[in-house]
């Protein structure tokens, strides 16, 4: 009569050997199931469970995936995360242009040997903006080789989203009363104009580069809606 071993065997019909069993010999299959130990255990219970507590096979299950951008240490620790390189080019670009914006239009006066014809307030509101911004690139610039090359920390979102509002609708004003207020034909004024437009185009660009960090600001800080 056929035994409950061969019954089941449909895996290892060809591997199977003659062992003692009751009163007589029957063929078992030589890949024979073993309980694995605690250490096996708990490296099986970490892939999802696919073992019960007494080493019998219980259902499959996997554990849910991570999301984080942190790498997990044996140890429970995290390695930092490495900076965004793109984020660095948007704030070298700002350090830049924010310089060029206040160099152009303040030394316009002094290039061209008069005084500015237009209303100053604008124009001392505009200085104002690009040195606030040049400030505040030059400061992620340095968080972010600080996290780069040593073990600085990230500046807080929401201190992010605050200071790249701020400037973006400042210099946003700004640059664009000043097309409107200061109507400048390029190459009157003893070059003046020139000046002034350069310093308006390097404010327009300003204005761009701190619009993508806003927007980046705001939805990385939603990340948690997300998953």
């Amino acid at each position: 009569m056929q035994n409950s071993w061969e019954k089941n065997d449909t895996f290892y019909s060809d591997d199977k050997m003659q062992v003692p069993y009751q009163d007589g010999y029957t063929t078992a299959p030589t890949n024979t199931y073993s309980p694995p130990d605690a250490m096996s255990m708990a490296g099986r219970k970490s892939l999802g469970g696919a073992y019960s507590v007494d080493g019998s096979i219980g259902q499959l299950g996997y554990a849910p995936p991570s999301f984080s951008s942190q790498t997990i240490l044996p140890d429970g620790s995290t390695l930092p995360v490495k900076p965004n390189f793109p984020r660095l080019c948007i704030r070298i670009w700002q350090l830049i242009a924010s310089a060029a914006t206040f160099a152009f239009q303040a030394g316009a006066p002094a290039f061209a040997g008069k005084g500015f014809p237009f209303e100053p307030a604008l124009l001392y509101f505009v200085f104002g903006v690009s040195s606030v911004s040049f400030m505040w690139s030059s400061f992620l610039i340095y968080v972010y080789l600080t996290r780069r090359y040593g073990k600085g920390g990230k500046v807080k979102r929401p201190v992010l989203c605050i200071g790249d509002t701020f400037i973006t609708i400042c210099l946003g004003v700004g640059v664009f009363f000043e097309i409107s207020k200061y109507p400048c034909t390029p190459g009157t004024l003893d070059g003046m104009c020139d000046m002034l437009n350069t310093g308006i185009f390097f404010g327009v660009t300003v204005f761009t580069v701190s619009t993508v960090a806003t927007l980046w600001d705001i939805f990385g800080s939603m990340e948690s809606i997300r998953n």
